[in-house]
């Protein structure tokens, strides 16, 4: 399972919905507490970029990249723009 950590500008957590997919789309929520969403390694595809989908707006991060990181952060303020912590 991969963390993927969703937070205000102030670091409060967000609860979210986040679309992820391998073909076709699967979606998990955060937290409302934590803000943390687990997503399933099994259900990404290896050697192709992992594509978030957060409020509309869409991430794409190297496999690799994405299984290095422990717990990805990412910086919502929920008006249509989204912050990669991780940049």
């Amino acid at each position: 399972m991969k963390k993927v950590r969703l937070v205000d500008p102030d670091g409060h957590p967000i609860y979210h919905r986040i679309i992820y997919g391998r073909g076709r789309f699967d979606e998990v929520h955060t937290d409302p507490v934590t803000g943390i969403a687990e997503i399933p390694l099994s259900e990404l595809k290896r050697g192709r970029d992992v594509i978030l989908t957060i409020g509309g707006q869409c991430f794409s991060y190297p496999f690799e990249k994405f299984l290095r990181e422990e717990t990805l952060v990412i910086i919502y303020p929920r008006k249509g723009i989204v912050y990669d912590f991780n940049k």
